[in-house]
């Protein structure tokens, strides 16, 4: 799936990237920081999106900076993977979220340390 190491021309991903840009560093992280999101940098919600595009950890698939690399059917994909984060909100970021960090081999370890900090929480 390495056809996404050569960039396309500009022009003709330009305006989905610049919106792929807009929802990742300005309206997810403002949405993130409105609901008390756990998740609220735009290098995570990247990293969310991409790994989604490609379900497997992008930079597998795609040359760094994933922006000057991602075209086609996994720009859409990344696309259209934030603006359904921007309406659906925290209960699909939490899915999307767990997803790539099991591409990533964490998926085991974050919820049991959530769990147990909830556990001492309540019993403190």
């Amino acid at each position: 799936m390495n056809q996404s190491l050569h960039p396309a021309p500009a022009e003709t991903r330009l305006p989905q990237l610049q919106r792929l840009k807009q929802l990742t560093e300005v309206e997810l992280p403002a949405l993130a920081v409105a609901g008390r999101w756990p998740i609220r940098f735009d290098h995570c919600f990247k990293r969310i999106c991409f790994d989604f595009a490609f379900e497997d950890v992008w930079y597998k698939h795609l040359a760094k900076p994933a922006e000057r690399h991602l075209t086609g059917l996994p720009l859409e994909r990344a696309l259209a993977c934030a603006e359904d984060l921007a309406i659906q909100g925290l209960p699909l970021l939490a899915e999307r979220n767990r997803a790539s960090l099991g591409y990533r081999g964490k998926q085991g370890s974050a919820p049991k340390a959530s769990a147990k900090r909830a556990g001492q929480n309540r019993a403190g």
